[in-house]
């Protein structure tokens, strides 16, 4: 752009397409390196950037002379372009389905550490042989209902058995 103010506009154009080169070797080596340390979807993003740079490069080239006026060439921009935008939408839904799975997988190891610590709570309010209410539960759930009892006026009564020896007579 700054050329453009101080020189023809064939030299400015000539200029910035001759910077293609050196850009589209630092994306390629970027997403080459992202996909050797095991980005998955960085394959298809590298793919789907080498069809865009694939036709840049021929545009440039046939800019600068080195190759021929055919199809390919006059259109190599909008081709690679197009393969471009196909490529990604691959390389989003892949990655979209990835974060999915993730979530599912997520949300279900949370629900199992949910139901685990239930039951475990469970099992800490009530008595492990007869599965009555034990000493705990009475200690959280008495005085709240002594209070909803006195706020409302009503009568609050508690009734404790205390058998001795049950086990033994239980386990017979």
């Amino acid at each position: 752009m700054p050329l453009s103010l101080s020189t023809s506009y064939r030299t400015a154009v000539m200029a910035g397409t001759a910077a293609v080169f050196p850009g589209i070797a630092a994306i390629a080596l970027a997403a080459y390196i992202t996909a050797r340390r095991g980005y998955r979807p960085a394959r298809l993003f590298l793919l789907s950037w080498m069809a865009l740079l694939g036709g840049m490069a021929i545009y440039a080239m046939l800019s600068f002379g080195i190759l021929p006026k055919r199809f390919v060439t006059e259109y190599g921009l909008q081709v690679g372009s197009a393969l471009e935008m196909l490529l990604m939408s691959l390389a989003l839904a892949y990655r979209w389905a990835a974060l999915r799975g993730e979530n599912e997988r997520l949300v279900r190891e949370t629900n199992e550490r949910l139901e685990q610590h239930v039951e475990n709570r469970t099992q800490e309010l009530r008595d492990g042989l007869t599965g009555v209410y034990n000493r705990r539960h009475c200690d959280t759930s008495l005085l709240p209902m002594l209070a909803c009892c006195l706020a409302a006026g009503e009568a609050f009564s508690l009734l404790l058995i205390d058998l001795d020896h049950f086990k033994r007579g239980n386990d017979i």
